[in-house]
């Protein structure tokens, strides 16, 4: 589910959580999601963890 059918079914969150992914996050500047999100009042809530990996087999 995209963030806009999510804010067209359920309304705006107060927050959402996020992992570090570059759409989400950039260390100097606001991605485009993270300066949509500050227009609507979003907070973003970033994963202090690292993403998980893919596991298998070696």
């Amino acid at each position: 589910m995209t963030m806009w059918e999510y804010v067209k079914n359920n309304g705006i969150p107060r927050s959402i959580y996020a992992d570090r992914a570059s759409v989400y996050y950039a260390e100097v500047k606001l991605t485009d999601f993270g300066r949509a999100m500050k227009e609507l009042g979003v907070e973003i809530i970033f994963a202090k963890s690292p993403r998980k990996r893919k596991s298998g087999t070696i």
